[in-house]
Formats: C-alpha cells, structure tokens, sequence
C-alpha cells in the first residue's frame, strides 16, 4: 500500500471512530443544550471538559477502562439477585435489564466528577436517555494512597449506594412515594430501576494534607420517577421477558427495549436537580 493510500485508510478510519462518537454524542456537546429535559441547564451543554475552581491542583482524573467488566459484572449480580428474589424481602422482577456500559454515560459522569463535588444532582438528558439518573459519593481516608486501590474503593462506594434497600418496601417499589426514610434511599431505588439499562462511571482522585479523597459517579439509562414503579412484580423472574439473559438469568437479555429515549407522561423525578 503506497503512502498516499496509507494516507486515505487511516483518514477513513478516523472518519468512522469520529461518526460512532457523533452517535454517543461526545462530540456534539452543543447538541445537549436543545435536549427537552434539561435544555441550556445539561451538565453537557457547552462543557469543555475542564477541572471546576472547586477542584485542587492535586485534582486527577482515574481511567476506568480496565474496571469496565468488573463494574457491570457487580451491578448485575446485584440486579440479578434482586429479580430472583434473594435480597431481604423483595419479590422477583417480571423484566429487570440486564446493564450494558455506556461510553456516553461514562463521558457525562466525567464531567460530573470535574466538579469536585459530591451528593450533587446534575441535569443530565442525551438523545438515547431523556431522564439520566446518578449517584456521586466520595471516600476518604488518611496514609498512604496505596492502602486502597481504585476498585475496592468504587465497591466500597457501590456498597453505600446498595445499603438503604431494605428501606424501600413492597409499596415504594410498586409505586414511589413522594418520599423516602431519608435521601440515601433513593441511591438504592435508583439500581432496583428495571429499566436502567446501561450505566457509566468515572472517578477522580485528590489530596488535601494527609488525606486522599476518591469521588466516584456513575450515571444510569433512567431515573427515579415518582408514582412509577421500580420494576414490576412476578412471581416467576423474567416473565416479561422478550429474550432471558444466558449468565445473569433472573434478568432480560441485552437488547430488551425499554424506551428510555422517551418522555414519560407527567413524569416528576424524584430527585430534583440541584444544579
């Protein structure tokens, strides 16, 4: 293949990875402020990706990319043992989602974690999911960084997020209160959605003297909308289900459709956005 060949492959490969980042949207930051849910308030809109003033110069980013698997595989042991039933009280799940990674959902959690700021709720709404829900909590502690890594910290975190489920009764999931016990619940109601799809994360790390402080955000396919159920009861798990998953049997199969691009009708997410 001659150089100018050469030239032209690696340009139409460019050209490609470029088109499948226009889909997820990464690329079209101005597109998030006409999006009907948040409009000029999308986190995304007109965002550059730069560290907020809130954040100190030890302030970094941590690449997740090799923590991907390990993430989803948690989230669906999770929601897998949900919707057979096996947690506490709750009843099996007719047509709880089996979460696949979402490189958008990942670029919005970015952005979130360059706040620096943690128990914040964003405005956050794409083409393929109109109402995107998140948790962002951080972990701190003092000595050496070493004495955690990065993935036993996020399920530390994912653990604080899972711990209030026991809070939300047969009731809340058939039908979500106009309040929870306490605001934490949520977090738990928020992975019991059988609608959520696909998630993404991110997470930053600082220090402040003799203290390391780990944010973490991952963003969800849907939200929490009150006076909608979490997931619907069955008293066979999967019932509902187009297609079962092969590995995580209590949940559909990927590709089960949930419509999570659409407005709902005289929807009122239950947390508010406070940004």
């Amino acid at each position: 293949m001659g150089a100018k060949s050469l030239k032209y492959y690696f340009l139409s490969i460019f050209c490609l990875w470029a088109a499948n980042v226009n889909v997820n949207g990464n690329l079209h930051k101005t597109s998030y402020c006409m999006q009907r849910y948040c409009g000029s308030k999308n986190l995304a809109c007109n965002n550059h990706g730069n560290y907020s003033n809130d954040c100190v110069p030890s302030s970094r980013t941590i690449p997740l990319s090799k923590h991907r698997n390990g993430l989803l595989n948690v989230f669906n042991e999770l929601r897998n043992k949900l919707a057979g039933g096996h947690i506490g009280s709750h009843l099996p799940a007719a047509r709880m989602a089996r979460m696949s990674w979402s490189n958008e959902l990942e670029y919005l959690a970015h952005l979130a974690v360059l706040n620096c700021r943690e128990n914040v709720k964003y405005c956050l709404s794409s083409p393929d999911f109109h109402y995107i829900g998140s948790n962002i909590n951080q972990f701190s502690y003092g000595g050496k960084v070493s004495i955690y890594t990065n993935f036993e910290i996020m399920l530390k975190l994912i653990d604080k997020w899972t711990s209030e489920m026991a809070f939300v009764n047969k009731d809340a999931t058939l039908y979500v209160p106009d309040h929870f016990p306490n605001d934490k619940v949520v977090q738990s109601a928020l992975l019991m959605m059988d609608r959520n799809t696909h998630v993404g994360c991110a997470a930053l790390r600082y220090s402040i003297e003799y203290y390391n402080h780990f944010l973490f955000c991952c963003t969800f396919a849907t939200d929490v909308i009150k006076h909608k159920p979490l997931y619907k009861l069955s008293g066979k798990p999967g019932s509902a289900c187009q297609n079962r998953d092969t590995t995580y049997t209590n949940l559909c199969a990927v590709g089960e459709v949930y419509g999570n691009e659409h407005a709902i009708a005289h929807a009122r997410v239950y947390r508010s956005p406070t940004i």
